[in-house]
């Protein structure tokens, strides 16, 4: 869809299946843009653009190739990726060449079941596919593709084939979410690299965590384990009583959320206790797009309501 969207799009409560895709952005190719020989992306040169993205409480199914795709050669800004269910897909997001950030993928669960959508039978689930252009010899005429900002991966579930696809990530937050391989991959194949601004941690895993992993000290505090689904083949990420992912997880705030949980520490996956977290509220990055306020979120707490709004509300106190 669309091509130098600036916000804000909102694509949720769909039921999308035997595609070959599922969501991508039209290209904004940067070099197009920013044609000199440099290694520096010049921020004031480019709009913020393929910016106010919601894309949530969806269900994909039998998707050949990629569910959710930020875009390629392009900026992304603002995407809230959330509570979608994704089944049987070659890969479920995809963070291929892009630059911007502030991007949030959260509490989607991801599994894997019935035949397979693609020749390899072990291309399918994938969760994450990070790949950015960090060579030297490749920053003409273009530069290196690379968050400027930082992506944010957490409390998602996965009953997964195989490792993080890409060989390459930057400046990606990945916490508190549990993986189930059906394979000895792990979390990372072998040319993965780590970057220095990449944080991995408090993830649970049952398969033990890679040298690149190790080397890089990441998931200091992630766990080797399993997560305990109830039933992940049928799409059941609650947490049985044993999970190793029970109180395992760090307390996040992100957007003006405050995460909440009962025991000693949040549970690591898509679910505290028996319901889905609630993640942060969407909120707009001002930019050439304006909006009124709009609902985002509403939450039951100890006998408040909180409401979140899109933009910021001015009440009266008189009237509030």
């Amino acid at each position: 869809y669309g091509q130098d969207i600036p916000g804000g799009v909102i694509i949720r409560h769909n039921h999308i299946r035997n595609a070959y895709k599922g969501l991508t952005s039209a290209h904004d190719i940067i070099y197009k843009l920013k044609p000199e020989p440099s290694c520096q992306l010049n921020l004031t040169m480019h709009p913020y653009t393929n910016a106010n993205i919601e894309v949530y409480d969806n269900l994909f199914e039998n998707i050949e190739d990629i569910v959710i795709k930020l875009g390629y050669d392009t900026y992304a800004w603002n995407w809230f990726i959330h509570h979608n269910q994704i089944y049987n897909a070659h890969f479920a997001v995809a963070f291929q060449m892009i630059s911007g950030g502030g991007n949030y993928v959260f509490c989607n669960r991801v599994w894997n079941g019935g035949p397979k959508v693609c020749g390899d039978a072990k291309k399918a689930p994938l969760f994450l596919k990070t790949t950015y252009q960090d060579d030297a010899d490749q920053c003409t005429p273009h530069g290196p593709i690379l968050p400027v900002e930082d992506n944010y991966v957490f409390h998602n579930s996965m009953l997964v084939d195989r490792s993080l696809g890409g060989e390459y990530s930057s400046n990606l937050i990945h916490l508190n979410n549990a993986y189930y391989f059906t394979s000895s991959d792990g979390l990372m194949n072998a040319n993965f690299r780590v970057n220095d601004t990449d944080k991995f941690n408090y993830d649970v895993s049952n398969v033990d965590w890679s040298s690149q992993i190790v080397k890089a000290n990441q998931e200091q505090h992630g766990t080797v384990g399993d997560a305990g689904f109830v039933d992940a083949p049928q799409g059941d990420f609650s947490l049985l009583e044993n999970s190793s992912a029970i109180d395992a997880g760090k307390v996040l705030n992100y957007n003006g959320w405050t995460q909440t949980f009962s025991g000693s520490a949040p549970d690591v996956g898509a679910y505290e206790g028996d319901e889905l977290i609630d993640g942060p509220p969407f909120r707009l990055l001002q930019v050439d797009y304006t909006e009124a306020p709009r609902i985002v979120q509403v939450v039951h707490l100890d006998n408040k309501v909180r409401v979140f709004f899109s933009v910021p509300v001015n009440v009266d106190e008189k009237t509030s």
